[in-house]
């Protein structure tokens, strides 16, 4: 049996979380918000990825940062000219090992 006061946890962080994504939806018509708010919202999707993404990235190679740098840059640059993800994450791969001593 789910004891009472765990089940109203459960049921308020529900609430908060899904409240904050209904809200939106209900109350705004996407012909009502500016194209310039528009256009700052549909940035937000791709700022939070790069959040979680470039940290872990950084410390990808415990102890040496050059070769965490040296694969993002080699991922910058084949997605800048090819946007291949798969290419990208080889070339990623290639760029750090060759500055990792072994």
């Amino acid at each position: 049996m789910i004891r009472p006061e765990i089940l109203l946890l459960v049921l308020g962080m529900t609430l908060v979380t899904y409240l904050p994504r209904l809200i939106p939806f209900v109350f705004l018509k996407a012909d009502r918000i500016p194209e310039r708010w528009r256009s700052l919202l549909g940035h937000i999707p791709h700022a939070a990825l790069g959040a979680l993404l470039i940290p872990g990235c950084i410390n990808g190679v415990a102890g040496n940062p050059v070769a965490s740098v040296a694969g993002i840059a080699a991922a910058g640059l084949v997605l800048w000219f090819k946007p291949n993800i798969l290419l990208a994450m080889v070339a990623a791969v290639v760029a750090a090992l060759s500055f990792i001593e072994g």
